[in-house]
């Protein structure tokens, strides 16, 4: 599960814990920071990975 807030960043929730995520890179595309990647996409709180 995701928990997203532009302002405080994106959190993963797993079986252990919460992952904090600094960094991200898309397929296809450069790495940025979290800030960044969350200014131009936009990610709905609660969806899960699979």
């Amino acid at each position: 599960m995701i928990f997203c807030n532009k302002k405080q960043g994106l959190f993963v929730k797993t079986g252990d814990g919460i992952l904090s995520l600094l960094e991200v890179q898309s397929e296809n595309a450069k790495r940025m920071d979290i800030k960044s990647f969350l200014n131009g996409n936009e990610i709905e709180t609660g969806i899960v990975l699979k």
